[in-house]
């Protein structure tokens, strides 16, 4: 076991505490058994992988001081699981307190909670067997998982896992703790802004903000400086983004006008419903995209109805831009965008109910991925999407046709730089609007 303690963990200052009350019981577990309490039967701390999920599990453990069993089957045949985990359940119990430690539970036992029926079923019930026969007030059970839909409900009750701790992605306050974590005892340019770098990095877990300081950090010395300038950085999060390394200026003249103008598109619409939140711009080809533009809002924001449909219409807006400045073409490669478009739209519709109830379809009810619901209701579903995508993509064309001087601008700045920051955005857009 790592030697981790809660100084380790940035951010989080909620789920610390809750690990921190934890802790107190388990350092004064004999006193708090003579009052007739017992320890939670299992902690569980459920998040998407690389949030933390490990090294809080593992900052309990060792700031809890106790005598910790740990679970791992990776060598252990389906046939001697059961024995095995008999065997680690009775080595936590024969000397009190202890805790047994699995990582990555959903791995171990998996059970679909939608129909009943998973590939690890029998593992799962070996392990309740386990914990059912070796039953101690003072063990308790910790253990990560990355899917709790996977574990199933006889699990997941209380008596068996009493505490569910949800680990989300960092909020705006955590990802600049986070950041300042992995910062330490590296030279930065003065220029660099961690609350931006803060803002940029939205849905991003704490390994990925360690891999972006990390990936700045190697892009600055293979460039022969000391210091990490944002453009490290902003090529690092791209690299995670895009999943994929910049290919600059490899788009021929045509390519790159079109790219430019359906960027450019993006742009305006940013620019109109949420202009805050506009990044950056790019035409320089990274993974799967040809372009890019960075419209940025913390994933833990609680978006209202008008936020999505903004969401939509620039989502739409590069293929606007195409029918504004190229009305006699049609061209693929918007495939992303309309599909992601497409999703937002039904979601609202299906999931949300915000156009009425005749059209609400249980999200949590599917098969084979796609949501349970009759073919009457599916019609009316698909039809309402469809009327609902075409009145964003008008939207959007009468943005970029109302804004088509300044798009002309940005698409002539683009082909000559291939991209802009923030800071050359908002300078271009402050000139136009002063005319």
């Amino acid at each position: 076991m790592k030697k981790v303690n809660f100084d380790c963990i940035a951010g989080y200052k909620a789920e610390v505490k809750e690990l921190s009350d934890l802790c107190k019981l388990l350092r004064n577990c004999d006193e708090f058994l003579s009052k007739g309490f017992r320890l939670p039967r299992g902690l569980l701390l459920v998040g998407e992988p690389g949030v933390g999920k490990t090294v809080m599990a593992e900052s309990l453990i060792s700031e809890s001081n106790i005598r910790c069993v740990k679970i791992d089957i990776g060598n252990v045949k389906d046939d001697d699981l059961a024995d095995f985990l008999d065997a680690k359940f009775k080595e936590a119990t024969s000397n009190t307190p202890a805790i047994i430690f699995i990582d990555e539970l959903d791995k171990l036992c998996g059970e679909s909670r939608m129909f009943g029926y998973g590939a690890d079923i029998e593992m799962t019930r070996k392990f309740i067997k386990a914990m059912n026969d070796n039953q101690c007030d003072g063990v308790m059970v910790i253990a990560t998982a990355n899917d709790n839909d996977m574990l199933g409900d006889s699990l997941m009750r209380s008596g068996r896992f009493d505490r569910v701790v949800n680990i989300p992605v960092p909020s705006y306050e955590d990802r600049k703790e986070i950041i300042n974590y992995y910062s330490k005892d590296k030279k930065f340019d003065k220029k660099v802004s961690f609350e931006t770098l803060a803002k940029i990095t939205g849905s991003f877990t704490g390994a990925d903000i360690e891999c972006v300081i990390n990936e700045a950090g190697i892009n600055a010395a293979i460039e022969d400086r000391d210091e990490i300038c944002f453009k490290d950085l902003e090529k690092s999060v791209n690299r995670i983004v895009f999943q994929g390394c910049e290919k600059e200026k490899s788009l021929d003249k045509i390519n790159k006008e079109i790219v430019a103008i359906h960027e450019t598109g993006h742009l305006i619409a940013g620019l109109c419903l949420d202009k805050e939140g506009v990044g950056g711009v790019s035409i320089i080809p990274q993974g799967d995209t040809k372009g890019h533009v960075k419209v940025y809002r913390d994933p833990l924001t609680i978006c209202n109805k008008q936020e999505i449909i903004n969401k939509i219409v620039i989502a739409l807006a590069g293929r606007a831009a195409e029918k504004v400045f190229k009305p006699d073409e049609d061209y693929i490669g918007a495939e992303f965008d309309l599909s992601k478009a497409y999703g937002m739209a039904k979601s609202l519709i299906q999931d949300s109910a915000f156009y009425g109830f005749e059209y609400y379809a249980d999200a949590r009810v599917r098969r084979m991925g796609e949501v349970v619901t009759s073919e009457e209701r599916h019609k009316r579903i698909e039809d309402k999407t469809c009327e609902l995508v075409s009145e964003c993509l008008t939207r959007a064309i009468e943005l970029v046709k109302n804004n088509k001087e300044l798009a002309e601008k940005y698409i002539s700045e683009l082909k000559k730089k291939y991209s802009l920051t923030r800071e050359e955005i908002m300078r271009i857009y402050n000139r136009y609007n002063k005319k």
